[in-house]
């Protein structure tokens, strides 16, 4: 064990930092010759004789892998496919091109390559020579000279007759044949073949497997990125059958947390982020797609389909809301909604890396290259770029966004992702509309006939004189106007919510079963205005002495909806996305009237109010009973009562209406509530309620009022199975989902396609008419299959293609790259001409073919990689193959590496026993430093300041963690985490001081050293010094997943001994290094023996071993 992270060393830089400086001016280079070579310089060298081109043994030289390689590296950038920005007439990426004649008339002919005579060649001539202003590649290009051993190659290349050949991953992989190997009893699988085939051609021999505790721990880690329990890696261990590794791989195979593992590298690949990455960067819901990746991985959906659903999900026939959910993947792009910006311009830039995001995830090139210009050394062209913008430019957006919170969540087009008991909710909702829709189509029946809209009431407003509650004392009045007495330090509540006249408002808290009793009079003297007929609320007029009613009036206006939503971000914080609701009903609801000295109850014979039944927990029977219905307490809603009595009564001036009203808030959901502000009026209404409710004016909800006396009368006629009520709730559920529900960004295709044009380079504001760009595929490419449809859904259909050259060995490198640090081919993100050649190229074509034959199955493709003999070698160092293979090339050991940053904290999370296994939700705020809140949440457009969570949010695994684009998490960045402002496949690996700062230094990781050591208290009862050796033991086990050799326990007791004695000496420095993190110390341990053993388990989560595999 190292402990070689213990202790950070202060660098010193030994030399000073130069800043940079404007370059001299260069002698002016001589004008070039008609060729395009520069003018000989009448110097020494420049006279030296063209050197002799060293010689090859004749063996058949690859222009593919051999050639191709060279002169993409080095000659392509002026001699390549980039005809347009080309700085000699020599081109050399095509057979035809660099055997064309460049001589003048009646000049000799001289020509790129002259097949079979190299030294007839401009291309050998100009890599052998020695003048400099000959030499190729230039001085000025700052690519180092050819080796010999490269110079040889080309030479014999041509001598052999300059064939030509395509990029060897331009061409569609064909299953090679297994090859046959000495060793017959190493390999496991049809991989090792190939691996050994490889080794036993250099002399070397495979490692032995790794032992037991090594493979579990690297199954884990690599297949579910948790670490095992001390418990199955015992069990592991124990099994002696057959079977036991294949088990232990399906189990982790079948695991919920595998889906995650994956996740971690497909979210770098779709630059996923909690935010809108430009400007203000504010947040926005893109978790349902980080889900939706996470469960289709755990369902191991086939990656045909995989890809196709995240492409153009949106397109495919009767898509579900998953489907459009998967569409996401091209809206995690950056959006802009700078006031200074250009529209235009930043819907050209969301194309762009829509298109730049396909080239590297899909097709493993840098295709955003071609946006300016030609690529420079691929066959994609400027042409070919634009084309494939046609696919992704036109959906239904807009280049620059509001500056509007709420809509920053999801910019349209967007989808309402339901939870599952949404759906249902939904699906009953979606029936009772269109239940009543034959009736809304039915103009001939008379039982359903809407009544004259132009017989009005005349309601007139009673003032409100007292309010007062069964348990407390008498509450007074606030005021009748403005906000009065209630102080908020709340401004933009003043105006918006406090300006209705006559309207009572007894703010206050109220519990379940408690009675408001509130108290309306008749004011004196006689109203002259008139009364607008059915009267908007701020038109209601003081109602008139001797006015016979029939019919009372309770407004509830909610004013404190802002207040709520300022609070807690969004309304369904308070509703809950469950849909329960404050559930304020009127069982029993009491109108009382005091009239000439006396008081009396007034009866009520109907209730009707304007939204009824909406809480779920109400049953059918009780939903049925429209006294069961009134919301007093919905955000964002003025609800109203209709109470009809059961004989007229004259109000006389100074007469006072007293309604009693009961909370019946639901306990499991809501106890307790603010009460609202009400208003009440009387008429005398010449209308049932029923009829008049589908008179009753509301601007929002006319509609849907309407639907609700239809639904009612067409009930009564038989022509319905939905009643008013049903209609009302379902009209008030939609309406509360439309709001509440999580939002995403998806794709939707505009009807008609934008017209897409070559931008001149690649200027948003320089269309290029004359070059329109249809939707098509590069044409260095095989074509798209004849019946794909000229949209996106066809770009995947093409991407999958069995002709498709790319696509399967793209995702296998990738596999195989998360499993041994490095892919097949290294460059990952490039399988240009520009990419490194794979290691093993037999075996890449081996394991696309096998993948897209047997149906794109993502976890039979794990797991033949994780079942073959050179995934279970052992990793330890050789020193036979320091000179042979120093970079693993040939994978005679397994490879060691640190994991990625998510993992380091997941495996320390595990190991102290505070791990959240929840999958899926939400991205969570754990920890994180002052200056990374200031620099990243300190506007109100970013939904205010940082606020971590609390609770088991804390624990959630790594992928959760909020993600900033423009700055992403401290502790995941340290540990080389990408900012995800692009698409990237394989992520940098550094060491650095900070990384160790971090371990022992975070708050995060200090209270999982202080859990570990409490966890290892709890798990081993004992005296301290008898059972200290046993807890470090158990420690060490739990942060690397092995038993220690006993030197090493004896280091890390010896080491927890003197820490115990600092701490013993200084009790006040222990109990604030148990201070950290926000879950409470054991205080049943003793300070000096937790303090040191967290030291130590500090010491542990830091070390080498712990956070690399193996």
């Amino acid at each position: 064990m190292r402990f070689s992270r213990f202790l950070l060393l202060a660098i010193a830089v030994s030399g000073p930092l130069v800043a940079c400086k404007k370059a001299p001016e260069q002698a002016a280079v001589p004008a070039p010759a008609a060729d395009n070579k520069p003018a000989p310089a009448s110097t020494p060298e420049a006279a030296k004789p063209a050197a002799a081109a060293p010689q090859l043994g004749g063996e058949k030289i690859s222009f593919s892998t051999q050639v191709l390689p060279i002169l993409s590296n080095n000659c392509f950038a002026c001699h390549g496919p980039d005809s347009h920005n080309q700085t000699s007439p020599v081109r050399l990426d095509t057979e035809e091109h660099s055997r064309a004649n460049l001589a003048k008339a009646g000049e000799p002919p001289r020509r790129g390559i002259v097949p079979g005579k190299p030294e007839e060649s401009l291309l050998l001539q100009r890599i052998v020579t020695k003048d400099p202003h000959e030499i190729m590649p230039p001085p000025y290009a700052k690519k180092p000279t050819l080796t010999e051993e490269q110079i040889a190659t080309v030479a014999e290349w041509i001598r052999q007759g300059a064939e030509y050949e395509p990029h060897w991953a331009f061409v569609a992989p064909v299953k090679p044949a297994v090859p046959e190997v000495k060793n017959k009893t190493w390999p496991r699988t049809p991989i090792d073949n190939f691996v050994l085939a490889k080794l036993e051609s250099k002399g070397i021999a495979p490692s032995p497997e790794a032992d037991k505790e090594t493979l579990v721990r690297r199954v884990h880690m690599d297949l579910l990125g948790l670490p095992p329990t001390p418990e199955e890696i015992d069990a592991f261990v124990a099994d002696t059958s057959d079977k036991a590794y294949e088990n232990m791989v399906d189990r982790a195979l079948a695991s919920p947390h595998y889906g995650e593992r994956m996740a971690v590298d497909w979210l770098d690949i779709a630059r996923y982020g909690d935010s809108n990455a430009l400007h203000h960067e504010m947040l926005r819901t893109s978790w349902p797609w980080r889900d939706w990746v996470i469960n289709a991985f755990n369902k191991n959906m086939p990656y045909d389909q995989f890809l196709t659903e995240q492409l153009a999900g949106d397109l495919l026939p009767n898509a579900t809301i998953d489907q459009k959910v998967a569409t996401s993947f091209n809206r995690n792009h950056g959006i802009n909604n700078e006031g200074g910006a250009i529209p235009e311009e930043w819907l050209i830039e969301y194309a762009v890396d829509r298109v730049s995001t396909y080239g590297t995830a899909v097709m493993g090139m840098s295709v955003g290259c071609a946006r300016c210009h030609d690529h420079k050394f691929d066959p994609i062209s400027q042409n070919d770029f634009f084309s494939l913008m046609a696919y992704f430019n036109s959906i239904n957006e807009v280049g620059l966004e509001r500056q509007d919170g709420s809509r920053a969540r999801a910019y349209p087009p967007f989808v309402q992702v339901p939870t599952e008991p949404q759906k249902k909710v939904m699906e009953s909702v979606g029936k009772t509309l269109a239940d009543l829709q034959p009736v809304r189509e039915d103009k001939s029946s008379e039982a359903i006939k809407v009544p004259d809209e132009s017989k009005g009431i005349d309601w007139g407003v009673l003032a409100p004189v007292g309010a007062k509650t069964s348990s407390k004392k008498d509450l007074g009045l606030a005021s009748t106007k403005g906000l009065g007495a209630i102080n908020f330090d709340i401004p933009e509540l003043k105006d918006r919510f406090f300006s209705v006249e006559n309207t009572l408002y007894p703010i206050f808290p109220i519990s379940s079963g408690e009675e408001m009793i509130l108290e309306f009079a008749l004011p004196g003297g006689p109203n002259k205005n008139a009364r607008p007929k059915n009267p908007k609320p701020s038109e209601m007029e003081l109602a008139l002495p001797d006015t016979p009613i029939n019919t009372v009036r309770v407004d509830s206006l909610n004013p404190f909806n802002y207040l709520w939503n300022y609070q807690f971000d969004s309304v369904s914080s308070v509703l809950g996305m469950d849909l329960a609701t404050i559930r304020q009903a009127l069982p029993d609801i009491q109108v009382e009237l005091e009239q000439g000295g006396k008081r009396k109850p007034l009866a009520v014979n109907a209730i009707r109010s304007t939204f009824q039944g909406l809480s779920p927990e109400l049953t059918a029977a009780q939903a049925a009973d429209p006294a069961n219905g009134w919301k007093l307490g919905v955000p964002g809603i003025d609800s109203s009562v209709f109470l009809q009595l059961a004989a007229p009564v004259t109000l006389a001036e100074g007469a006072k209406l007293i309604l009693k009203i009961k909370f019946q808030g639901s306990e499991a959901t809501y106890g307790s509530a603010l009460s609202n502000s009400f208003r009440v009026a009387i008429a005398n209404n010449p209308h049932g309620l029923d009829d008049w409710l589908a008179l009753f004016k509301n601007k929002d909800r006319q509609y849907w009022m309407n639907d609700t006396w239809l639904a009612a009368k067409a009930n009564a006629a038989g022509k319905s199975p939905a009643t008013g009520l049903d209609l009302a709730r379902a009209h008030y559920l939609k309406n509360h989902f439309d709001n509440c529900a999580t939002r995403v960004m998806v794709m939707e295709e505009r009807a008609t396609p934008v017209q897409t044009y070559v931008l001149d380079r690649g200027s948003y504001d320089k269309p290029l008419k004359d070059r329109p760009r249809e939707r098509t595929t590069p044409v260095a490419f095989p074509p798209m299959p004849k019946d794909a449809p000229k949209n996106r859904l066809g770009l995947a259909q093409w991407s999958m293609a069995p002709e498709n050259p790319l696509t399967a060995r793209v995702q296998v490198n990738r596999l195989w790259q998360q499993l041994f640090r490095n892919g097949i081919v290294k460059t990952s993100e490039d399988f240009g001409l520009q990419s490194s050649l794979p290691t093993h190229p037999e075996l890449l074509d081996y394991l696309a073919v096998d993948f897209r034959e047997n149906k794109w199955d993502m976890k039979r493709a794990m797991k033949n990689i994780v079942m073959s003999a050179t995934y279970r070698q052992s990793s330890k160092h050789r020193e036979d193959l320091k000179e042979i293979d120093p970079e693993n090339k040939l994978l005679a050991r397994a490879p060691r590496f640190r994991f990625p940053a998510e993992l380091i904290r997941d495996n320390a999370l595990a190991a102290s026993g505070l791990l959240n296994e929840q999958v899926g939700g939400p991205s969570v705020k754990p920890y994180q430093p002052e200056i990374w809140k200031e620099k990243s949440m300190n506007t109100s457009a970013n939904y205010g300041f940082y606020t971590r969570n609390t609770g088991d949010k804390l624990f959630r695994r790594g992928l959760y963690t909020l993600w900033k684009q423009s700055v992403p998490p401290a502790q995941m960045e340290i540990f080389d985490a990408p900012s995800r402002e692009a698409c990237i496949t394989k992520r940098a690996l550094t060491n650095t001081p900070l990384q160790a700062f971090v371990l022992m230094n975070d708050e995060t990781y200090l209270e999982f050293s202080r859990k570990l050591a409490e966890r290892l208290f709890s798990d081993i009862n004992g005296a301290w010094e008898e059972k200290l050796a046993d807890r470090l033991r158990r420690g060490i086990r739990l942060a690397t997943g092995r038993n220690p050799e006993q030197s090493e326990l004896d280091s890390l007791i010896s080491f927890t001994n003197e820490n115990l004695q600092r701490f013993s000496a200084d009790l006040g420095n222990a109990e604030k290094f148990l201070s950290y993190g926000e879950t409470p110390r054991n205080k049943d341990l003793p300070v000096p023996q937790l303090a040191a053993l967290s030291f130590s388990m500090s010491a542990l989560l830091n070390l080498d071993e712990t956070i690399t595999r193996d």
